[in-house]
């Protein structure tokens, strides 16, 4: 497309019109603005956190549309003439990605966005030819995208509302499974309330007849205790089984420092998963060597999420059909002012090429079956930022993962 397209789409676009617009209108209207000016076959504006950890489509953040820290520090460290990334790095960043849009047979341009920390983003222009770095209309285009890449609430926003959207997945499959474990026992409940109802009704006719006897009642005395015994502990294990999924969902939910029994914490977590655990038969060992009063200061909606996502992880990634007895170890204890957590199964491992990274955002293997890649970038940011405490990872493949949380057993008020 020829320069003057792209200087009238500059002019037509002003600063003050851009400003005037909501900010989710403004990357829209970006994009097409750049896409009819240069003729594109794609283009979408990547937003990269302030945590320098990954570039977002600020489009919507579609799964296939995301680029891990391994792949943005090269990136974003090469900017070349007039701030287009270098080709050999564009195309080493880009190919998988392109491939998997379906647009290998393209030319991949990026003009990168970010000031000296990293904070920004960068345009991503697929076309027909290469673009023409020269064309100062494109450019101007592009550079509209700067304050709105660096300075942007709404795109802190859209990562934020993404993590709360990972948690409330969490959730909603353990409400899933928890209806399903609750009914066991309502079923059981409601089976023996119906035999109590016909021994009574029996025993009234056999009263109001005159044939009631001794040995009759007496029967009728051990029967009811039975059902009375069966009674209470079905309807106290679906009790029981409501009331740690609502501690667990309360504490997630909730972000304030208490005082917290760890074990307790730790039960009401297992409570509410292990339906789902025990669907896939994997089962699960506590081995808490705190007692039961042992009181931590911190944050347990905090510990709660940590647990609940390396369970769903180790759930969905660890185990295949070569684990024949698939298993969960939780070990908690305590010494020094600091309580350790060890987390370890006896999958399948980890391949050593996805451990540097399997703690950013959005890495996931499972993207295909709908995988966010947020759970453990979310595991390892509440312990080390909210609950103040270190975790780490070792894993050997064919013998299973290991995950250690140290945490402090009181943390001071800001």
């Amino acid at each position: 497309m020829s320069k003057s397209v792209t200087e009238s789409m500059a002019a037509l676009l002003s600063p003050d019109l851009l400003r005037a617009l909501p900010v989710q209108s403004q990357f829209p209207l970006l994009d097409q603005a750049v896409y009819i000016g240069a003729d594109c076959y794609h283009v979408s504006s990547w937003h990269v956190s302030d945590e320098a950890s990954i570039a977002v489509d600020c489009m919507g953040c579609i799964p296939g549309r995301q680029l891990e820290n391994s792949v943005l520090s090269s990136l974003l460290a090469c900017k070349g003439k007039n701030r287009w990334a270098e080709r050999s790095v564009v195309d080493a960043s880009f190919s998988d990605w392109m491939a998997q849009a379906g647009m290998a047979d393209k030319v991949c341009s990026v003009y990168v966005i970010a000031d000296e920390q990293h904070v920004g983003g960068f345009i991503v222009l697929v076309t027909q030819t290469p673009v023409d770095e020269n064309d100062a209309g494109l450019t101007k285009l592009l550079d509209e995208f700067t304050p709105l890449l660096i300075e942007s609430e709404y795109l802190k926003e859209k990562k934020e509302a993404a993590i709360e959207m990972e948690k409330l997945c969490n959730l909603g499959g353990m409400v899933a499974t928890v209806a399903h474990e609750v009914n066991n026992p309502l079923g059981v409940a409601i089976t023996s309330l119906s035999h109590l109802k016909e021994s009574v009704d029996d025993l009234d006719k056999s009263f109001k007849d005159g044939t009631l006897t001794e040995e009759y009642f007496s029967d009728f005395i051990d029967d009811s205790n039975e059902v009375s015994d069966l009674l209470s502990f079905n309807l106290g294990r679906a009790a029981k089984l409501i009331r740690d999924f609502k501690t667990n969902a309360v504490n997630q939910s909730a972000d304030v420092l208490m005082a917290f029994p760890l074990k307790g914490t730790i039960e009401s977590v297992l409570s509410s998963v292990k339906p789902q655990l025990k669907a896939k038969q994997i089962e699960i060992v506590l081995d808490c060597q705190v007692p039961d009063t042992f009181i931590m200061k911190g944050f347990p909606g905090a510990l709660s999420q940590v647990l609940t996502n390396l369970l769903f992880n180790a759930s969905i990634h660890a185990f295949d059909k070569s684990i024949t007895s698939p298993k969960i170890q939780i070990r908690a204890e305590s010494a020094d002012g600091k309580a350790t957590i060890t987390f370890n199964d006896n999958g399948k491992g980890i391949p050593e090429e996805f451990r540097e990274v399997m703690f950013e955002p959005y890495f996931t293997t499972r993207r295909e079956e709908g995988g966010s890649g947020l759970g453990l970038h979310i595991v390892k940011n509440l312990t080390e930022n909210k609950m103040q405490g270190q975790l780490t990872l070792q894993s050997e493949v064919g013998k299973g993962t290991e995950f250690v949380m140290v945490l402090p057993v009181e943390i001071d008020a800001e």
